[in-house]
Formats: C-alpha cells, structure tokens, sequence
C-alpha cells in the first residue's frame, strides 16, 4: 500500500519536471519568423515638406441684377497662406461672359496680388447665369482655386412666344406673315426704331401700339423663296447705351411640295461594307404621295424599309416618311456614270424621284448621310 503511493507520487513528480523543461525549451528557441527591429522610441519624425496654398478673400461674386447688354466688373484679393511659393499656370472660364485676369502668377508665401473679373452680359443667353473663374496652379493635390460668377439679366424686351423669329418650315410658293408683339422693359422717351439688312427673303414693319412701350413686328416672305435655309437680320435701334442695337435672327427652311433630305447620299471611299442610309421624303398632304418601291441605275442595291407617314414640326399642312435603303460600299458602284437610287411614288406629278450617291475622300470614318 505504502509502495503504490510512493510509485504515484514519483510519477507525479516526474510529470511536473517534463512540463517544466518543455516550457524552457519554449521560451529559449527563437521564433520562426522573428520581426525587423522597430526604431527606437522618441527617433526623429519625417519632416513636413514646405507647401504653398493660394486662397481667395470671397469664393463667390454676386453681382444682382444687371440689364441685358450691361458689364460689369470687380477685383478679388489672392493670397498665398502657404509656406511656398505658388504659380498659377492658367486662368480658365468657361463662358466668354465672364473672363479672369491676374496681375501676376507667382506668389511667395504671404504675398498678395489682385484677380479682376469683368462680366458682359450681351455675351450669355442665361438668364440666371452661374459662371466660373477658375485659378489653375502647381499645387499638386489642391491645383485649382474657383471663384463663382452668379447674375440676373433683365431683359430688355419682353416678347409673348419664345423664339418669335424661328419661323420652322415655309413653303416656297405660299404667302407667309406673322406679328411679333412684345414690350420694352425700361423705361424710356423715345421710340424704337428698325433695321434691316439688305436679303431677298423677307419684309419687316415696325409700328408702335402703345407710346414707347407696347411695339409690333410685321414680317412677310418674298414668294418664290428659295428652297432650303433662309435667314436675315434685323435690328431694334434703342437708346440704350449698353445695347444700341438689340438683333433679332429670322431664319426659316423653305420647302417645296416634294422634297428629299439629304438630296444627295454621301459615302466615305473608303467603306467596305453596305450602308444603311436614311433619307426622308418631305410632302405636302394634298399631294396624296406615297413612295412605293425602291430602285437603282445600278445593280446590287439592298433591301429597303418604308416607315409610318409622321407629321413635320412647324408645320400641319407637311408630312414625312423615313425610307432606309442598304447602300452597296463605293468599291461595287459603277465608275462610268453617277449611281443613283430612285424612289417610285404613287403621285403622277412626282413619279420618280431620283438621288445621286456621291463618294468622298476617306478623311474619316464618318457614316454615310441621311441618318
């Protein structure tokens, strides 16, 4: 009995001292991956490199109300608070309303220069503009200063429909007038007056409804127009020194009974493969057209594709349809005369309608037009 309890107290012990010399054996083996020594506690710190900072007394003008025509101008203290020195390499702004100019582009640290910026309001058609003078510098993560523009333009005239003188579509043959009416915003004692520029299109009349206020505008075409574009000038003489002479832009697309837009189809010489060119077909209702097939004076035109008949913008007494027709690349078209594609219609006055493909220089790889 005695014997068994010596035996399980050696073993006990025995146990205790493996344990032991594990945990030395441990503690003395170096680790397998054993860390780079860190720097000393209290080492010297990185130093922090010297770095301009160009800065504005106001980041925003406010410059109110102002009449169309009238500019405005103003000068904004620049100032580098930085501890370097900063160049400006550009001043931008986006509008040619507003423009920056510095009296010098390089700025030591605490020295100041003067930013003017002149605003013209006859150069924006906003009218709550919200412009930008924009600062660009060498400073690497903070390059751009921005100075914000903000205005109201009073309008000096006041006319009942939105662009008055964008007249649409025409037709060449049909009489065409409209009155413009409209007010003038400031005050004033003497009358307006008019000019016009010398064109082939239109007549105008100015007459005053309301004494130095309330005015219309008569303007008639001069039949037969021309087809396609037409435009003129005029020009309302006020005294207003700021806007003497207050422009108004009157242009109109004339169009004939019949027409195709593009009248000629256009490929680059340098296209391979078929195109799928679109041309609209442009009529007057009571023409009772309707195109009915698609043909060539040359082999090898693709399918075609008639879409539904759509009104015309500015315009009830016009409607249009899309034909899209696959073009054969230049390289299969006939060299011996001009390729054409020809729209068969259902109206015996404009039966066929025919337009000439014509090949340019492979300048770029544009699409063909009539898209």
């Amino acid at each position: 009995m005695i014997l068994n309890r010596r035996s399980g107290l050696f073993a006990f012990l025995g146990g205790l001292l493996c344990v032991a010399a594990a945990t030395a054996e441990e503690a003395s083996a170096p680790p397998a991956s054993a860390p780079a020594a860190s720097a000393p506690i209290g080492g010297p710190m990185p130093q922090r490199q010297p770095m301009g900072k160009l800065q504005a007394e106001t980041e925003e003008w406010k410059i109110g109300e102002v009449w169309q025509g009238e500019k405005r101008r103003t000068q904004i203290k620049i100032t580098n608070v930085g501890d370097a020195p900063v160049t400006v390499k550009k001043v931008v702004s986006p509008c040619a309303c507003t423009k920056g100019t510095l009296e010098k582009l390089t700025y030591l640290p605490g020295e100041s220069g003067t930013l003017v910026i002149d605003f013209d309001s006859k150069l924006t058609k906003d009218k709550y503009p919200k412009k930008t003078v924009q600062l660009e510098t060498d400073i690497p993560l903070m390059p751009f200063v921005i100075i914000i523009v903000n205005a109201e333009i009073k309008q000096l005239f006041a006319f009942e429909v939105e662009k008055p003188f964008n007249f649409g579509r025409i037709e060449f043959d049909q009489p065409f007038s409209r009155e413009v009416r409209f007010a003038r915003n400031y005050e004033s004692n003497k009358p307006l007056g008019l000019k016009v520029e010398p064109n082939p299109w239109f007549d105008l009349k100015l007459d005053e409804l309301t004494p130095n206020k309330v005015y219309k505008l008569t303007i008639r075409s001069k039949n037969p127009m021309p087809l396609g574009f037409a435009k003129a000038s005029a020009y309302l003489l006020t005294d207003f020194e700021a806007f003497p002479e207050f422009r108004l832009p009157i242009d109109c697309y004339v169009l004939k009974a019949v027409q195709v837009i593009p009248d000629e189809i256009k490929l680059r010489s340098n296209f391979l493969e078929p195109s799928g060119v679109v041309l609209n077909v442009i009529y007057r209702k009571d023409t009772a057209l309707k195109v009915e097939k698609v043909e060539a004076n040359f082999e090898g035109l693709g399918g075609f594709d008639i879409k539904p008949a759509r009104a015309v913008e500015f315009t009830d007494r016009f409607e249009s349809v899309q034909i899209i027709v696959q073009v054969p690349p230049p390289g299969a078209l006939p060299t011996d005369r001009v390729p054409k594609v020809k729209l068969v219609t259902s109206n015996p006055e404009f039966r066929e309608i025919e337009v000439p493909i014509v090949i340019t220089e492979a300048a770029s790889a544009a699409p063909p037009t009539g898209g």
